[in-house]
């Protein structure tokens, strides 16, 4: 079977299509890396340099002690501390987004009321449609009325609790026999205890790997922390603002030494973690 796959031109096509992207996305990686460790004559060239005068690592060391944005009540934040708030953002958000839709997908998909194909239906709208025409009500709404903007409260603002986390858990608690309940419940449980401790457990690897997944995008976003959290800068947005800036721009290899960084947790995490992204059971452990 394998063998007729690779004979077919399609799928060749298709695998030279994907190397030929693979090696793209590699190249870029790897000269992004190179400019970190060009000094500022030898900027603009493709390959490390090999000579010890333009070979300069000083790069990262600069990173840390001269990259700063301006912060809450316009205190200097420095590269640890964008790391500190990326690790907020990102870790946060992730946790209670996963958390909050394993509330709202358990509750749908266990417990019948009125409404509750309506909640689903919802999700799956929000996750089609648009919204950021919201976009600028949303950030009113956040300033004037709650007045967590700029503050470490939005993350509890932002994590939401439907879209496509709400959807696959939803699917993961369907396909979990209600008989793990039943038999709880005659044992005298209640049903707090018999979601946090019969049913969690059955969706833990698949809320590991949302969260997995979660914190990765939320890791690189910029674009929402700069329109929420402006004061709390996190790695992202923080080196998305000094990217624009014209003394940042004189000093590009410090620039990618600090882009480089940014990476290092993501490629961490993730070769900790592939695996678990990978192996997502959606099933329950009842066999017949």
């Amino acid at each position: 079977m394998n063998k007729k796959i690779m004979r077919n031109p399609v799928m060749i096509g298709l695998f030279i299509f994907f190397v030929i992207y693979a090696l793209s996305i590699a190249f870029v990686i790897f000269q992004g890396i190179a400019v970190s460790f060009m000094d500022g004559a030898y900027y603009g060239k493709i390959m490390i340099p090999t000579k010890a005068e333009h070979f300069y690592p000083q790069n990262y060391v600069n990173a840390f002690t001269k990259i700063v944005i301006k912060g809450a009540n316009d205190v200097n934040v420095t590269i640890v501390g964008m790391f500190v708030n990326s690790l907020v953002y990102a870790g946060g958000t992730s946790a209670l987004g996963v958390l909050f839709c394993a509330i709202t997908a358990y509750v749908t998909a266990k417990y019948k009321f009125p409404g509750r194909n309506f909640i689903y239906m919802y999700s799956i709208v929000v996750m089609m449609l648009p919204v950021v025409g919201t976009t600028a009500a949303s950030i009113n709404f956040f300033k004037d009325v709650l007045h967590v903007k700029d503050t470490y409260f939005m993350i509890f603002m932002l994590a939401g609790s439907f879209g496509q986390n709400y959807v696959i858990l939803y699917a993961t608690f369907k396909g979990v026999s209600w008989e793990y309940g039943e038999a709880a419940f005659v044992d005298g449980a209640g049903h707090f205890r018999v979601w946090l401790q019969i049913m969690m457990p059955q969706a833990i690897s698949v809320m590991v790997a949302l969260f997995i997944v979660g914190f990765i995008g939320k890791w690189s976003d910029a674009e929402t922390p700069i329109l929420y959290m402006k004061k709390l800068p996190t790695l992202a947005s923080g080196l998305a603002e000094l990217s624009s800036d014209q003394e940042a721009q004189g000093d590009m290899p410090m620039m990618f030494a600090a882009f480089v960084m940014s990476m290092i947790p993501l490629l961490i995490l993730y070769a900790a973690f592939q695996e678990t992204i990978m192996e997502i059971q959606l099933g329950g452990g009842l066999k017949g």
